[in-house]
């Protein structure tokens, strides 16, 4: 919304998020009294600048200021750090594969994982770990060095025969001389000594599982949107429809595309379609459900998978 500055009670009562001060016709002066008797919590605050100088930047800074605009403005760039300071959508939670054949351990590591609002599933036979990768797609695996039939790193070796887990952190859970085998010999992975200690299993859990996750959505986050880029959602598509046909729910899939792009683009220019574009994304990722996926399909198309969704109530939430 839009406030004049004789307006700033009811600015106030609004309660923005973001106040962007315009300081075209206005003296810094001016709103500068009345930024400093806001209120706490105060919003984010970005300023459209009427003057270049480093030293106008500093007085802004000092004010608060966490961005500053100069004319010609360009829309999209505001609208870009609008979206960096505000809350995105609350992370889903980390996703553990542990393998062990003591079943009562690792039914113990499951449960401490758990208590810190970590998921993980539980193999304990090697044969059935990529029956579970293939279908949960873990940001990390729990191995233990010793399995029936084969070592720990038997299995991390043939996990990495597939091009989903060459790059998927493990774990090693060692007794013994395995420690000493694995300190020498770790080639990026990290292990933990047994007894495991419960803090110190979901510290290392936490640490590799996160750096890999922001890793992998880097990599799977289209740059202009921050939606999954359509190589990402081709991986999830599967994930979803296999999921869907082992447990009977229904899925749907939404295709979605901008009417007249290349037009808005050839008369205000790209900036505009760029902003267009950004706007959908941002608008399907806050509206729709928190388990509901959405990528960009090509320039202006976007696909939404939803999980657990008939075609009627898919169109319902489209709509």
């Amino acid at each position: 919304r839009t406030f004049a500055m004789h307006e700033v009670a009811a600015s106030i009562a609004w309660a923005p998020d973001v106040l962007v001060i315009d300081e075209q016709g206005m003296s810094r002066q001016r709103w500068c009294d009345e930024w400093t008797a806001w209120p706490a919590p105060r919003p984010h605050l970005l300023v459209m600048g009427g003057d270049d100088a480093f030293t106008a930047r500093l007085e802004a800074v000092r004010l608060g200021a966490e961005g500053y605009f100069m004319p010609p403005l360009d829309v999209s760039l505001i609208d870009r750090r609008v979206q960096q300071l505000l809350p995105g959508p609350v992370a889903s939670p980390l996703r553990v594969l542990i393998v062990d054949d003591d079943i009562e351990l690792a039914e113990h590591y499951r449960l401490v994982l758990a208590g810190v609002g970590i998921e993980s599933w539980v193999v304990n036979a090697p044969a059935d770990a990529l029956t579970v990768l293939r279908e949960e797609r873990p940001d990390l695996a729990l191995v233990d060095t010793r399995l029936p039939g084969c070592s720990g790193r038997d299995l991390v070796q043939v996990m990495r025969l597939e091009e989903a887990w060459r790059h998927l952190p493990v774990v090693y859970l060692a007794a013994g001389s395995d420690v000493s085998k694995l300190a020498l010999t770790r080639s990026g992975d990290d292990f933990l000594g047994k007894p495991v200690d419960d803090d110190a299993l979901v510290a290392t859990v936490v640490s590799h599982a996160q750096r890999a996750r922001r890793s992998r959505q880097a990599m799977g986050r289209d740059g202009m949107t921050g939606v999954l880029t359509y190589e990402a959602l081709q991986e999830l598509l599967e994930v979803e429809f296999a999921r869907a046909r082992r447990s009977g729910a229904p899925t749907s899939l939404a295709l979605i595309d901008l009417d007249r792009l290349g037009a808005l683009n050839a008369r205000h220019g790209h900036t505009s379609g760029d902003y267009a574009i950004r706007q959908l994304a941002e608008r399907l990722t806050q509206q729709l459900r928190f388990i509901d996926h959405v990528g960009r399909y090509t320039g202006g198309a976007f696909c939404v998978v939803l999980p657990h969704c008939d075609p009627e109530d898919a169109q319902r939430a489209i709509e």
